[in-house]
Order: C-alpha cells, then structure tokens, then sequence
C-alpha cells in the first residue's frame, strides 16, 4: 500500500522549540523521502511554513478565532505549567475540533490512508482525533513524570492540585473524548510513559527511541577516534 499521510498538530516550528518541532521534522522527513503528506496546523505559525515551504500546497490551516485569542490572553494570567494544563488544554481541543472539519475534507480528496498526530506528548491528555475513517497514530508520547525528591514545593500548591485533580481524571476524559481509546496505535518513548497511558486507550502501543540527529546538520567525525589535548 502505498503511504498517503496526514500530520495533525497544535502547531509545527523550529521557532517555537520543544514540542513544536516534531510535526515540522516529520512533515520535512516525510515530503524529502517522497511520500505524499499533508499538515494541518493552526495558523499561528503560518509565516514561518510559507518561508520553510513556498507556496505549499499541502499545508492546511486552523483559523486563529477570538477564543483562542480569549483563552491565549486569559492563560497570561496564570502560571505557566497551570496554564498549560487548564486554559491551553481548552484551546488545543478547539483547535483540534476545527481540525476534523479540515482533516475529512483532506482524507476525502487525498485519498489520505493514515493520521499522525505527534503532539502534545502527554500520555493523559485527551485527543478528539477519532472517527476519521483511517487508522490514527498518535505519538511518541513522553510523559509521567514528577519533580525529584527535594524539588516538590517548587510549584505552588495550586499547581500541584490541578496536575493531581486532571491525572485523577485523565479515564474519564479519554473516556468521553476517546481518541486515545480508538488510535488504531499509540507509541511511547518509555516504559514509564507506557505506564501513565490512561487505562481506557488503545492496547496497541509499540516504544521506539524518540530522539535522533539530524545528520544534514551535524555531520559525523571522520575519525571514530578523538584524541583531546592534554594540559601539563
């Protein structure tokens, strides 16, 4: 069978950093191998794809609405990692429930015949990619974990509830938002994420090494040995 894929994400930038680069790398990867890809992104990094990638056609748009701006400018207000999990989690599923408008329309005319959805990476978060008609893979995920002995009290007690209140509640979320239960698979980038996978998704999950080189950028040694100076 031959490869028709669409990448669905909140956003793809080298700018952005963190998870942000993933859909942009696999977007490139895909396209310089010559399987057909699409991306549906919200528009917010649309400047920097139209300069990595002229006048592309295969680069769909999520229109920024006055409640992503709303939700945006509220989330400001709150600490970060707070915002990320209250606020942002609310504007990532709009962007997402806008996405499936889009990603039907491109799976119809396309001929698309798998979903990718790469980010976010937490292994809890809910997903409303679901029902598309072809397979979903969603990943790799790398996620579940907590501050080190001693670092606990960093963030303040209503952070720390709010994380604890939404992993409590991460069944019932995917329950009713049940892309994670219906990926035909979801990959992890370690046992410990495997083990923080909402108990209701999908049962197929494969763990791959997630980080890699870039070798067009970082070129390897010549030599495989190195010999370091020696100060005397």
């Amino acid at each position: 069978m031959n490869l028709r894929v669409l990448i669905a994400a909140e956003h793809a930038s080298a700018k952005f950093g963190g998870e942000a680069a993933l859909p942009l790398h696999y977007y490139r990867i895909l396209r310089q191998r010559g399987i057909p890809t699409w991306l549906v992104v919200h528009e917010r990094t649309r400047a920097e794809l139209e300069a990595l990638f002229p006048q592309d056609q295969h680069i769909a748009y999520v229109p920024d609405t006055i409640w992503h701006r709303m939700l945006w400018q509220l989330g400001r207000l709150l600490p970060t990692r707070l915002s990320y999990f209250t606020l942002g989690l609310v504007m990532r599923l709009l962007t997402q429930l806008t996405q499936r408008q889009i990603i039907r329309r491109i799976v119809k005319q396309e001929q698309i015949n798998i979903i990718h959805q790469p980010i976010p990476v937490s292994p809890k978060e809910p997903s409303m990619l679901f029902g598309m008609g072809v397979p979903i893979i969603i990943g790799p995920m790398n996620g579940g974990m907590d501050y080190p002995p001693g670092f606990h009290k960093l963030p303040n007690k209503t952070v720390n509830f709010t994380i604890f209140l939404g992993r409590k509640f991460s069944n019932i979320m995917n329950q009713l938002i049940p892309g994670k239960k219906q990926a035909a698979l979801l990959i992890v980038a370690n046992e410990r994420t495997r083990k923080a996978l909402p108990k209701v998704a999908c049962k197929q999950v494969i763990e791959i090494v997630e980080n890699g080189v870039n070798l067009s950028i970082f070129k390897p040694l010549k030599s495989a040995s190195t010999s370091l100076p020696i100060k005397t």
